[in-house]
């Protein structure tokens, strides 16, 4: 299968469209999707594959019973695990448009515990989300999140020479203090001292609020195995955690993260859960589930299997 070009059919180039679709247009609002392939200058052969890859998107959100689905997480965890869903939303041009997907999908406040996104950076474009706190309060009012997730920011800002946003940081911890909030911090980088500082940083920035900060290593690592990057947390921390990706495949061998083994995907999760973290975070989504149905793939359940 080719890994470049239009012609590329898989999981990943699909879901690469779509990130493209997210941040130029509403995803939630079809006809606002198909002007902007209409007017997109580039070949026919490209928005050929820009509608494929929305109609396979609208295809799964029109199947998907998210309430069923967790049930049957649930299920597949015989009690042994809480179970925290983490939407895949991202802050554009319709903030409104994803509160009402939250909404209506989880179920509100009382519905199902999600991990809300604050604060992230991405490849892409260069990108960042942070979230502003009064969208973070009014998505808190209407949903039942449990810790807002910060993801590979320090890693980011690092990796473009920006300056890193303390201010935001303290006053998003203040926030989860006051709220009565936990956060989720994942990494990518580690620590070569004297010059580069990642995980002391976030040591450093986070005093006086360790008991709702859990600190997590990304195993899309290019710098790290896994087990040295848990092991260096277990060591500084009083909450660590692990976000065990399929993107490993992609970073170490360049390969489609859809051919990671999922025995070895398990295999970190238990050196995880071995060395003693509290939280295991998985993605990407598109691994675990069926990406146009949304249901659970055999790989979901092995892992539960080999996690219990």
């Amino acid at each position: 299968m080719k890994k470049n070009g239009y012609a590329d059919t898989t999981i990943k180039g699909t879901c690469k469209r779509l990130r493209h679709l997210q941040k130029n247009c509403n995803l939630q609002n079809p006809e606002n999707v198909k002007g902007f392939i209409a007017n997109k200058q580039c070949s026919n052969a490209y928005k050929e594959s820009l509608i494929e890859a929305y109609a396979l998107l609208m295809k799964s959100i029109n199947k998907t019973d998210i309430n069923n689905i967790y049930n049957e997480l649930l299920a597949l965890s015989n009690n042994t695990y809480e179970i925290i869903i983490f939407p895949e939303v991202r802050e554009h041009q319709n903030f409104t448009a994803e509160l009402e997907w939250l909404n209506n999908d989880f179920m509100g406040r009382q519905g199902i515990p999600i991990m809300y996104e604050a604060f992230s950076g991405s490849e892409e474009n260069l990108s960042i989300t942070k979230r502003s706190l009064e969208n973070i309060t009014t998505a808190l009012t209407t949903n039942n999140i449990k810790y807002l997730r910060v993801a590979e920011v320090r890693s980011w800002y690092m990796e473009n020479n920006e300056t890193f946003p303390e201010e935001y940081v303290i006053e998003l911890l203040e926030f989860c203090r006051t709220n009565n909030l936990k956060i989720f911090w994942t990494e990518w980088k580690i620590d070569y001292p004297p010059e580069v500082k990642v995980i002391t940083y976030i040591e450093k920035l986070i005093e006086g609020y360790e008991d709702i900060v859990t600190v997590s290593f990304s195993t899309n690592s290019g710098e790290a195995q896994p087990a040295v990057g848990f092991l260096n947390l277990d060591e500084m921390f009083q909450h660590w955690g692990a976000s065990i990706q399929a993107w490993y495949w992609d970073t170490r061998y360049d390969e489609d993260l859809q051919n990671m083994p999922e025995s070895l995907l398990a295999l970190h999760a238990s050196v995880a859960k071995s060395a003693g973290t509290e939280i295991i975070q998985f993605e990407p989504y598109w691994y675990f589930f069926n990406f146009e149905t949304g249901e659970i793939t055999e790989k979901l359940e092995l892992l539960f299997q080999m996690l219990k």
